[in-house]
């Protein structure tokens, strides 16, 4: 079993969102697309008065790039949001990003030819 440590959240910045749009429609004429936003948090070790600190294990300390993806129909935020997956590093998230947007991209296309 991990050993979990009492630590403290900081969030060092909110980066804008980035939008993309696909080229289809669902069958009330709104164009799919996506959205995704990085937020960069630091996880450090809680200070003694501290009254509600995270428990996490002490590998998880340090910075994160945390990616928060969500569904668009015509420009706005549609269905569930998801999960934030977190990185340790700006690239792997921006790689994240770019595999979630061709996904993304797929399933409106194929959502598209179903319509058609």
């Amino acid at each position: 079993m991990t050993t979990k440590i009492k630590a403290k959240r900081i969030t060092i910045d909110r980066q804008e969102p980035i939008y993309t749009q696909f080229d289809a429609v669902d069958t009330k004429g709104r164009r799919f697309g996506a959205r995704v936003r990085i937020e960069v948090i630091e996880w450090d070790h809680a200070d003694a008065d501290v009254r509600c600190p995270y428990l996490i294990p002490e590998a998880n300390l340090g910075r994160w790039y945390v990616v928060h993806p969500y569904a668009t129909r015509g420009g706005e935020l549609f269905g569930a949001s998801h999960g934030g997956s977190p990185f340790r590093e700006e690239s792997e998230a921006l790689a994240y990003i770019a595999k979630y947007f061709a996904d993304a991209e797929k399933r409106a296309l194929k959502n598209k030819a179903r319509a058609a």
